[in-house]
Formats: structure tokens, sequence, C-alpha cells
């Protein structure tokens, strides 16, 4: 015990004797001066950072500072605005220090907003706007310009709930006229339709949203104004050829979302509504509209054509039966986005010009399908130095194909369609539906003599030809001969007397 307590005391006593040793050990002090590498001067405000320490400080008036020490080997890091960085191993340095620092080669981007008349500083422009540039909208996949709009643009919307893309920028401005925003497409207002524009071609877009609009493009611009410039070629530069493809796919749309009546919960209701005579007015119309399934079940088994077996069997067949899963399985497809561009440019001293081409090849999840085909030319010519003579052609070409039926395009005559609808058989088999008359008219009209007058869902939309076909020409320019004079403007300063 006693050998114990000694061994204690002597621990207590070495560490007693280097923990003060520690203390009273002097901390070493590193001082110096941070100037610049081209004029020399003091870099007042630059940080110094010991890596391994961590004890930073930071320079004064004169770029003169001072920072401690707290091992004997540690890494300087100097850092500055505008400036590189630098690292300094200590051990290797003289107390005192000059660091010189590098000029950095970082640079503001400068934004230049275009208004359809003119391109300014984004300083010098009034009003409200966005200004989205190239590396902006390429961050997008959309096939055309509104889709990419959607995500990186402020106050701008698209509803497409009727399928009429209305887009409206802060919101409705008009109750009785048109309500699209205008479109400025290289200076000139564009009354086409915005999806043949290839966003692939797209330079930059301005969105002008307030009232500052309207003392430019006067009433036109009450809904907002997009200008759209398309990307050109650059003099004095060689040969650049630019390639962009990208392809998206679509997931199946989820039909459980819809909230409606289970296909047993529907057949008991038309049961209690034939228990109550609700069909006999239709059943006995000579107009012989469509029932229901299970309703023809119900009257088949009153009439005594069924047993009530079959009719139980029938009608539990139904109630198992949900036509959204037919939909899923036999109409609904993925949606497939495809889309290609190339583009060349160069110029000379003289002469710019850009050539640029894309296909557009879109598959909706209902196999509807758009095929899109852009074609861009532009060529600049400066005769002189203050005078541009600008001329280019445009043209788009469509082709739209409508495809498969939905869910609210499937009706009869009497209403929607039943949730126990059955679109095909066991082996995938189109089965017959009744749109417009009964199946039991439709059995016996003409003593089958005549056509088959049933509808199937599944193979009648192949034989619709309904398909548009679009040829856009736009060629403002062309005809315009857009030609720019750059007046010089002398500045003479005057020194105050």
């Amino acid at each position: 015990m006693k050998l114990i307590l000694l061994l204690i005391t002597l621990s207590l006593s070495l560490f007693h004797n280097v923990q003060g040793q520690i203390i009273n050990r002097p901390l070493k002090t590193l001082t110096g001066r941070v100037i610049s590498e081209t004029a020399k001067i003091s870099l007042s405000g630059a940080i110094l950072l010991l890596k391994k320490s961590g004890t930073q400080c930071i320079t004064n008036k004169k770029g003169e500072f001072s920072i401690q020490l707290k091992t004997d080997n540690d890494t300087l890091l100097v850092k500055y605005l505008g400036y590189k960085s630098k690292t300094l191993i200590i051990s290797d340095q003289q107390n005192p220090l000059l660091i010189i620092l590098q000029k950095g080669n970082s640079k503001l981007h400068e934004i230049i907003v275009s208004t359809g008349y003119q391109k300014i500083p984004e300083e010098r422009a009034t009003g409200s706007f966005d200004f989205i540039d190239q590396n902006l909208i390429d961050q997008q996949v959309g096939t055309d310009v509104l889709s990419r709009l959607e995500s990186i643009a402020n106050g701008v919307m698209v509803d497409r709930s009727t399928n009429s893309d209305r887009m409206m920028i802060r919101g409705l401005s008009t109750i009785r006229g048109p309500k699209k925003p205008l479109i400025i497409l290289n200076n000139f207002p564009y009354e086409g339709d915005i999806s043949n524009i290839n966003p692939n071609d797209v330079k930059s877009i301005t969105i002008l949203k307030d009232a500052a609009a309207a003392s430019i493009w006067g009433t036109r611009a009450g809904n907002g104004v997009i200008v759209i410039n398309t990307k050109d070629g650059s003099y004095n530069k060689p040969i650049s050829i630019e390639v962009n493809t990208n392809i998206t796919i679509g997931q199946k749309p989820d039909l459980s979302y819809l909230r409606i009546m289970s296909s047993q919960d529907f057949i008991n209701v038309e049961k209690y509504l034939f228990s109550k005579g609700y069909y006999n007015s239709i059943e006995n119309s000579s107009s012989y509209p469509p029932l229901s399934p299970a309703v023809e079940l119900l009257i088949a088994e009153r009439d005594g054509k069924i047993s009530q077996s079959e009719m139980d069997e029938g009608i539990k067949s139904l109630a198992n039966h949900s036509v959204y899963s037919d939909m899923n399985q036999y109409l609904y497809q993925e949606a497939v986005k495809q889309q290609y561009a190339i583009s060349m440019k160069g110029g000379s001293l003289k002469n710019a010009w850009i050539l640029s081409t894309g296909y557009d090849r879109n598959i909706s999840d209902l196999d509807a399908k758009y095929n899109r085909l852009n074609l861009h030319l532009e060529n600049k010519y400066k005769p002189i130095t203050n005078l541009e003579i600008k001329a280019g052609l445009y043209i788009t070409k469509t082709n739209t194909q409508e495809g498969k039926p939905t869910y609210n395009d499937i009706k009869t005559s009497s209403g929607s369609l039943p949730p126990y609808t059955r679109l095909a058989d066991n082996n995938g088999n189109p089965i017959p539906f009744y749109m417009d008359y009964r199946q039991t008219y439709i059995d016996t009209v003409g003593d089958g003599k005549l056509l088959d007058w049933k509808y199937y869902p599944l193979e009648d939309y192949q034989y619709t030809s309904n398909k548009v076909n679009t040829l856009d020409l736009l060629v403002p320019e062309l005809l315009n001969l857009n030609a720019d004079w750059q007046n010089i403007t002398l500045l003479h300063n005057q020194a105050a007397v």
C-alpha cells in the first residue's frame, strides 16, 4: 500500500513539472507583411490561417500581421479577395516574412438585358424583369421553351389543366382580351406558337413583368413580355460545332389517385336502383340506349334467360374487376421524349454566321406522337466598322398525331363508364363496348347483314386519322434586313476649376 502511494506521488510530481514547463514555455510570434505582386502595395484585410493550430489573424492598414505559433511546424494559408491564395511552410521561412500575392483572374459577369428595342446593362434597366442566360436554360431538358421556363423563371405560370398551355406572368391581367403575353423573337413580335421555337437555339430570355414594359411595346405588354434572343455567330472566330442530345422517360400515371367508387359499391347501387324500377324507362325506350353489364344481367335473370346462380357468378366477376387495371395495362405506357440538336458557327473579320438544326420526337403516355424539325440560319456582315447588316431564316415543321383515349374520353350516351368495365379478356383480346345502343339491339338489328356497330377502345383509335402538319416560316430579318448603326460617343472630362 505504501508503494502504491509513493508511485502516485511521483507521477503527480512529474506531471506538474511537465505542465509547468509547457505553460511557462514562451510562444513564438510570426510577423510580416502582405503586399501585391504588381503594384507592390500593402494589402489591408488579408486573412492568415495556421492550418494545424487553427489560429488566424487579419493584416492591418499597412498590410502587417502578427500571429502566434503554437507548434514548431505549421502551414500558413494567406487569402485576399481578388488575389490567388498562397500556402507557406513556416519552418522553412524567416521571421519577419514578406508575402507577395498574385492578382487573380476572376471577373464579375456583366448582365445585359434585352428589351427587344435595345440591349442595356442590368443596372440601367427599369421595372421588374427576369434575365435567363443560356447556361440556366440548358440546365433543363424540356423540348419546348415553356417547359423550361416553368422551373427557372419567377412569376411565370402555365395552366395545363385545359390542354391549352395558357401562360401567365404574375397572374391574370386581361379580362376579355387576349390573355397571352407578348413574345418578341430577335427584336420582332412573334405571332406563331411558342412551342415551335427550339430551346437549343435560344441564347437568352428576358421577361418584362410590370407596366414599364408598356412604355416600349404599348398595351400588348399588359400581360407581360417574353424577349427571346437566339444564338448567333461571332466575328473572327474559327468554326465550332456543338451537339446536344437527351432522352427523357416518364412513368405511367398512377390512376389510384382518382377517388372513385369501387366496383362492388357501384353494383350495389345499381341493384338498389333496379329494384326501385329506375331502369324501366331506359329499358323500354325506342332509342335503345345502352345499359351497364350488371343491369343487363339483372334484366336477363328477371326475364328467365339466365338462372340466379349464373347471374350471381356474372355479378361476382364484375365486382372483382377494375377498369383502371385494364387501362394501366393496355392503354397507358411510359412517355418518351427524344431531343437531338447540332449547330455550327464561325466568323471572319467582317462576317459571322450560324447554322443549326434540331429534331424532337415525343411519345406521350397514351401513344400520342409529336415530331418537330427546326432549321436556323443567320448571317451578319460588317461592311464598315459601325454598320452591321443581319439576315436570318427560321423554319419549323411539326407533325402531331393523337393517341389512345383516356378514361374520360370513353363514354356512353347514358354517361360515364362503370368502374368494372372490361377492355380485354383474360388473353388480352379486345372486348367490344356498347357506346350508343344496347347489346340486345345491336345483336339483332339488320339480321346480321350490317357492319359491326360495336366499339373497341383498344383498337378503334388506330383507324382514326387525326393528324396535324404545320410549317412555320419566320423571315423577319430576311425581309427587313436589320441594320444596326453604332454611334461613337466622345467623352470629355473637364477638370473643375
